[in-house]
């Protein structure tokens, strides 16, 4: 996150943030994923993720799973979504949602 970037922020999101600690709560937060998610989120990171679930829902006779966390932001919620069923669909086990 580079002082441009920061400075370009809405006041509200501003208020959120310190930028000089590098610590971003709430709005600020939401702002953070486009700039992180090449190289937090890439395709392969979250296939591996989901291959790390599988392998342990697997190995300890897990039935059922669910994610009971949540996205305030239904931009962000529909990206990873959409993301997340095209990463499944791709991994050839049985794994339903």
């Amino acid at each position: 996150m580079t002082k441009e970037w920061f400075d370009k922020l809405p006041d509200s999101m501003k208020k959120q943030s310190d930028f000089d600690n590098a610590h971003y709560w709430e709005q600020c937060f939401f702002a953070l994923p486009p700039s992180l998610a090449p190289a937090l989120a890439s395709p392969e990171r979250l296939r591996n993720g989901l291959e790390l679930v599988k392998n342990y829902y697997h190995a300890n006779g897990v039935t059922s799973g669910c994610e009971p966390g949540g996205l305030l932001s239904k931009k962000i919620a529909g990206r990873a979504e959409r993301g997340a069923e095209r990463l499944l669909r791709a991994i050839p086990f049985l794994f339903r949602r």
